[in-house]
């Protein structure tokens, strides 16, 4: 059984199948979306926020955990030297908070210092001598 195929560029089938391949001839459902979205939405924005908020938020957590551990250490000796617990850990924990709400605030009044460190342009580069001989041999 043999099909022959019409490869005459006159033929409709073909034009037909070939426009609609390039877009001019028919529509190819498409999703294209708004013509005038641009940039990033509102998620942007508040990706944008978050990247300047996380290095604080991260020193804000290291400081808290920090105090968290010499607070939880000094209600531990509190009770091993006899203590109540309770009277122990309401007085430490505010001590705790007022020694963490201070440092924090320090940290936060004292001006950064550096930005960003770039290479020294001072780095030389050593040619090497190299020896010049008539002979390949030698």
């Amino acid at each position: 059984m043999t099909t022959t195929y019409d490869f005459d560029v006159s033929s409709h089938a073909f034009k037909h199948f070939y426009q609609n391949q390039t877009g001019t001839g028919g529509s190819i459902p498409v999703f294209r979306g708004l013509t005038r979205q641009r940039g990033y939405g509102i998620g942007g924005i508040f990706s944008k926020m978050f990247q300047r908020i996380a290095p604080v938020l991260k020193n804000v957590a290291r400081s808290a955990g920090k105090q968290l551990v010499k607070t939880g250490a000094n209600i531990i000796t509190d009770v091993i030297d006899g203590n109540n617990l309770k009277k122990s850990a309401i007085s430490n924990l505010s001590h705790g908070g007022q020694q963490l709400i201070s440092s924090l605030t320090s940290k936060l009044k004292t001006p950064k210092r550096g930005g960003v460190k770039r290479k020294s342009t001072n780095t030389s580069v050593k040619k090497k001598k190299r020896r010049i001989t008539n002979d390949i041999f030698t």
